[in-house]
């Protein structure tokens, strides 16, 4: 196994870049056991119950449901997407570490291609402040300055957003760029598009004559713009707001806008407001109130509400009250519930937005209004019986069967059941409180739900069958890692994962295990790969403990077992008194070994067992008797080896 980088630089790095900090950026994590763990809900699944812990100790971090781990390289390449030598780079840059030569010289074409994420991050912040100062001080941006004027905007609050403005002309970026980016190198960050003729570039159509505001991800990096038609401008195409197109680095259904600046607010308040527009959420903040954000263009999705949650249990949707505002949060709604969070939606007076309600209000009163927000169901309760009533019958019953229908929506499988028992409690209180507004029992109602989830089980099967869709779906990290520790351990597995614990907690203890032990004698693929490590890491000198092995380890899925192993051996106790009990059980795997090859070079390579005399190609076999005497041999060895399995190790 071959190592890319010195491992030196590589520890200099991860011992200069502190996890906890680095993690905190997105994950809200909370202290535990004096500060000496952190926990908090993992980023790589749907996590309803903190699971998620992050030793600042050991600098590792580890998901007790999914199997997430590894130290701060695996974060940054599970999250962020980045491959080795990208995070490694992204790290030694945030701890200001410089980056060898010779470590610059092998990038080679890697460092220099296209796809380095490092250069678009650095194009993006280029056209954002050519935009920004654009904005100051051109001519051609007078109307632009005009109408952040009108709508109140203090020249801080301009900066702190870094708002911007591109003239009325297709080539105007392309221009300011030459000589730093190509057009093409533009186009892979949606700052520039083919032209319809298909000849040549020009400026992405989201610039032309707006007022631009740039996008950020959770790490304050820009990934993308929007930009708003100015009030009178000849601009004719496309809606008021436009935002860039789907990028590597840009997900609208996953960025919330302003999160860079709201985060600290959120973890403080404990809530996170949620807005539609840009201009609402930067007037909130002008106003003082920063725990906000707003979406990108898009309905509030499942990603955003997984992502907000690790900062805030409480989010407040504060839509426009119109009636298509108010339509697509109740059908929202289904997809909120399961997440265990205290989801509640507010309307303004007089269906105002949120930034004609602060500039006549005090910031007092729009949070008190945040704080009387109601609950998601009971907001979805409310506007079902606006519309259609409760005075008759019928009116009560299609009250009443919307939302049972809206309840049984709710996605509440889950691998572990856990999920399924938090929901039923809080579909307990949903059904105690629709039963007393309603004015129906609730074991009515909750016959009536039985019946809805039936009918939609079967039709769903039915879909299933139609389609050949297997409906049992995995975790997103399951599918794409599959489990690191198999659900059924051989005695086999078992017995090569306690040598790797052994190798890793007690290094100095296993000095027999180089010659007793090969790679050869591993059948898990992935444990044979950490003793290949050990093996190479170590070389003349002693076997590795696990922080030399994680640091040499480049691959983010043996990060992750490595994690899981180290857990593991402190969980059982690891220890040295277990090495020869260890490397008994490999001695009597070899022993078994040797004995079925006997065996087979007894029996012929016929597979015939004769009384005596000659093989098919004419080699000499062994009697049945010797034949028998080693299979009986064998058998007893295995039934050895099991019965010392279930044994209790040494003390």
């Amino acid at each position: 196994m071959a190592r890319v980088l010195g491992d030196d630089f590589k520890e200099l790095v991860r011992t200069q870049s502190d996890i906890v900090a680095i993690i905190s950026q997105t994950v809200a994590l909370q202290p535990r056991r004096g500060g000496r763990e952190f926990v908090g809900l993992c980023p790589f699944h749907d996590d309803h119950t903190p699971s998620f812990t992050v030793s600042p100790e050991r600098q590792t971090y580890r998901c007790w449901a999914c199997g997430a781990g590894g130290d701060v390289y695996g974060f940054v390449m599970n999250y962020d997407r980045l491959n080795f030598r990208e995070a490694l780079e992204m790290l030694a840059q945030r701890a200001n570490v410089p980056i060898p030569q010779t470590w610059r010289r092998d990038a080679g074409s890697a460092e220099e291609s296209k796809d380095n994420k490092n250069r678009w991050y650095e194009m993006l912040a280029w056209a954002e402040q050519v935009c920004h100062e654009c904005l100051l001080t051109s001519n051609e941006a007078r109307h632009a300055r005009e109408y952040f004027r009108s709508r109140h905007l203090a020249p801080g609050t301009i900066e702190k957003f870094k708002l911007g403005y591109h003239p009325a002309d297709w080539n105007w970026l392309i221009n300011q760029a030459r000589g730093k980016y190509s057009p093409d190198e533009l186009a892979t960050v949606r700052l520039a598009g083919q032209r319809s003729s298909g000849e040549g570039f020009r400026d992405e159509a989201l610039f032309i004559d707006r007022v631009i505001f740039p996008i950020r991800d959770n790490r304050a990096r820009t990934v993308a713009f929007g930009g708003r038609v100015i009030p009178g401008s000849s601009t004719e195409f496309g809606g008021k707001y436009m935002n860039s197109s789907e990028s590597p680095l840009f997900s609208k259904s996953r960025l919330v806008y302003a999160f860079d600046h709201a985060r600290d607010a959120i973890g403080k308040a404990g809530t996170v407001v949620v807005m539609e527009g840009y201009m609402d959420c930067i007037m909130a903040h002008q106003s003082g109130i920063t725990n906000v954000v707003a979406t990108l263009g898009t309905a509030l999705t499942e990603h955003h509400v997984s992502f907000l949650k690790r900062f805030s249990r409480k989010v407040v949707l504060v839509f426009d009250g119109d009636e298509a505002g108010q339509n697509a949060t109740e059908r929202s709604l289904p997809r909120f519930l399961a997440q265990q969070i205290d989801l509640r939606v507010l309307t303004l007076p007089g269906d105002q937005d949120p930034a004609d309600f602060l500039e006549g209000n005090s910031p007092e009163a729009f949070t008190a209004l945040v704080d009387r927000a109601a609950e998601a169901w009971d907001f979805k309760l409310s506007g079902l019986i606006r519309r259609h009533g409760v005075a008759s019958i019928d009116a009560r019953h299609q009250v009443c069967e919307e939302m049972l229908e809206t309840i049984c929506q709710v996605p509440v499988a889950s691998s572990t059941g856990q999920l399924g028992g938090e929901w039923q409690l809080r579909e307990s209180i949903i059904l105690g409180r629709l039963s007393q507004r309603l004015g129906i029992s609730e074991p009515t109602l909750r016959q009536r739900l039985v019946e809805l989830r039936g009918a939609q089980t079967s039709a769903k099967t039915r879909e299933n069958l139609s389609t050949g869709v297997n409906s049992g779906g995995t975790d997103r990290a399951a599918r794409a890692t599959g489990p690191l520790f198999p659900e059924k351990p051989t005695n086999q597995w078992k017995m090569e994962r306690e040598a790797l614990e052994l190798i890793l907690l007690c290094p100095e203890s296993c000095a027999d295990m180089r010659s007793e032990i090969s790679p050869t004698e591993i059948t898990n693929p992935d444990l044979r790969a950490l003793l290949e490590v050990c093996l190479e890491t170590a070389a003349d000198g002693p076997w590795p403990g696990f922080e030399q092995v994680l640091t040499a380890v480049d691959d983010l899925r043996l990060k992750q077992l490595l994690v899981a192993l180290e857990s593991h051996g402190r969980e059982v106790n690891i220890r040295k008194e277990l090495v020869p009990h260890c490397l008994e059980h490999f001695r009597y795997q070899r022993h078994m070994a040797g004995l079925v090859n006997a065996t087979n070079r007894v029996a012929g390579e016929d597979g015939s067992v004769p009384g005596s005399g000659t093989g098919a190609n004419g080699t000499a076999v062994a009697t049945s008797e010797e034949r028998q005497r080693l299979q009986l041999a064998i058998e007893q060895n295995q039934s050895r080896m099991a019965r010392r399995m279930q044994q209790p190790r040494p003390t």
